[in-house]
């Protein structure tokens, strides 16, 4: 295997894959990579160049769509070369693959939000004292904006404003929870298979993360028990409902007996609940009896629009003084606009209007993937935005997204989601439903994926 990577021009002004496949075809023009060259695995190269895995993946099947290189299963990604006369030639085919659907991002129903509420949302600017958004405010968020997220929370949760601090959103929530919570070089753990912004969360602060195992139900109690003896970890990451990617619940008594090992080994338990709108039936929050261990986090991006950067944090009041703290050292104070608008569409009903709309939605085009994909994994909801594809052998998951990026389908792989580098993952795809305007597109989508599934496994380009 080479140690190949593209020269810092990649990064300058262009589509990553795109930048990388050019980097590939000038360095077989200028001769730095010659035929029989192996490339970097997928999971290699992203990690140095610090892209997703998918990114990596689109990169190399468009080098092999401009006959660069030749992907073989088992083996890896190989440079097949020009001919003299070729060397402009790779450089100047189109870099754009055939028209795509997107089932990667995990948007919720962006592009297909009814015109109605979308006047809805802009008619809660009406009445709004611009005063109000011009100053300074206090560093966990005026009172009127936390009771708002009061009522926003599952009833478990509902209750003193005081332990409410607003963020700007929850990737912003989880980093100021761990900033807060942890000491650089703090282990935390997580399920295996995870949410992948908790590793850019976790290199910032500076803490190892390890991946505990999983089931169908997700994160294993014992597996935490085990590692609390063995690691004795500062905080547990999960997202009990509806776990990104596999879309699993977990269930009441295995909430509580999670939570009771956390108290037992005192473990702070941060829980993303980003996704909970989806599951009004869930169990109550993990979080809702473990006191100042406890830290729950949830967001208005999913549950109405993903330019809302309003995240709402709860924890215990002298926990909540503290992470409010690390929220003024990092973006001083949640956006009070933003906060604004968040609030007013919580008070006028519009947001409860628009995640109902939502789960309706997510109902009907779960449905619809179930009934195109009959192997996908059993939903822990009636409503998700997101599923999981699982495999069966030959197949990887590396090689069924590039094979369904041929078809016009993207997907991301199971190994994007490995909390540690180096873990084996179960072989799947996470599916991202919410992404397509409408039905039409994604019934597309699922049929492709479908016939991607029922030919023989390819090679990783």
């Amino acid at each position: 295997m080479t140690d190949w990577l593209p020269g810092p021009e990649w990064e300058r002004g262009q589509t990553a894959y795109v930048a990388i496949a050019d980097a590939v075809a000038a360095d077989v023009a200028r001769g730095r990579l010659l035929p029989g060259d192996r490339l970097p695995t997928h999971r290699m190269l992203a990690r140095r160049l610090g892209v997703t895995i998918g990114t990596v993946t689109r990169a190399y099947a468009e080098a092999g769509r401009r006959g660069l290189v030749r992907g073989e299963v088992g083996r890896g990604t190989y440079v097949l070369g020009l001919r003299a006369d070729d060397s402009d030639i790779a450089l100047a085919v189109p870099a754009s693959p055939p028209a795509e659907v997107d089932l990667s991002r995990n948007l919720a129903l962006p592009a297909s939000t009814p015109p109605e509420l979308l006047r809805a949302i802009a008619e809660a600017w009406r009445g709004v004292e611009p005063s109000a958004l011009l100053d300074y405010q206090a560093k966990a968020g005026n009172r009127q904006d936390r009771e708002a997220g009061v009522h926003w929370l599952p009833p478990g949760l509902r209750g003193d404003p005081d332990r409410v601090v607003l963020t700007a959103g929850a990737q912003h929530a989880i980093v100021s929870a761990l900033a807060t919570v942890t000491t650089p070089g703090d282990v935390v753990v997580a399920e295996s298979m995870s949410y992948p912004g908790l590793r850019t969360a976790a290199d910032h602060v500076g803490v190892r993360l390890v991946g505990l195992p999983m089931d169908g139900e997700g994160l294993v109690p014992d597996a935490l028990a085990a590692a609390c003896g063995r690691l004795r970890p500062r905080a547990l990451y999960c997202t009990p409902t509806l776990q990104n990617p596999t879309g699993a619940v977990l269930s009441a008594p295995r909430r509580s007996e999670i939570a009771a090992v956390a108290a037992r080994h005192g473990v702070v338990v941060i829980e993303d609940d980003t996704y909970g709108f989806l599951a009004p039936d869930a169990p109550p929050p993990l979080t809702a009896d473990l006191g100042p261990l406890g830290v729950y986090v949830t967001t208005l991006s999913k549950s109405v629009l993903a330019g809302l950067r309003i995240g709402y944090l709860v924890t215990e009041p002298q926990l909540a003084t503290r992470i409010a703290s690390t929220v003024m050292s990092t973006v001083w104070m949640a956006p009070p606009a933003m906060a604004r608008l968040a609030t007013r569409l919580i008070e006028t009903g519009t947001a409860t209007a628009v995640a109902d709309w939502k789960r309706a939605e997510g109902r009907r085009r779960l449905a619809l993937a179930h009934a195109t994909l009959p192997t996908l994994a059993p939903p822990g909801a009636e409503s998700s935005l997101h599923c999981w594809l699982p495999l069966p052998p030959p197949w990887r998951g590396v090689a069924y997204t590039a094979a369904s990026l041929a078809r016009g389908v993207l997907v991301t792989s199971g190994e994007e989601f490995a909390v540690d580098w180096g873990q084996a993952v179960p072989q799947g795809v996470r599916l991202c439903i919410g992404t397509p305007a409408d039905t039409v597109g994604l019934r597309s989508a699922l049929q492709a994926l479908r016939s991607v599934l029922d030919g023989p496994p390819a090679a990783v380009h």
